[in-house]
């Protein structure tokens, strides 16, 4: 399935899903958005790695990036407030580029 890469929507809907992240980090629904977004667009950031004209901005390459993290929150893979921090740092950074 090919999807568009609408740089602007994607950082706009990282930032829906950051703060409903932030919200609640134990929410199984928010959760589950989080993973199927990250399947939808986690593997842009590796293909925008490879090509030798980047073409996705910095905080939404590191936005996508931090979509795994958020899933793994309460799995005692990395401390809880470490991915809060985290996505705090990555939803300031994709706000200011709105």
């Amino acid at each position: 399935m090919a999807l568009e890469f609408n740089e602007e929507k994607i950082r706009e809907e990282l930032v829906e899903l950051y703060e409903e992240f932030l919200e609640n980090p134990e929410d199984e629904k928010t959760k589950g958005k989080l993973i199927s977004y990250d399947w939808d667009y986690g593997g842009a950031s590796y293909y925008d790695s490879i090509l030798k004209k980047k073409s996705i901005s910095d905080d939404v390459i590191k936005g996508l990036n931090v979509l795994s993290l958020t899933y793994q929150y309460g799995f005692g893979f990395q401390k809880d407030e470490d991915i809060v921090n985290k996505v705090r740092d990555v939803l300031k950074e994709l706000e200011e580029n709105l």
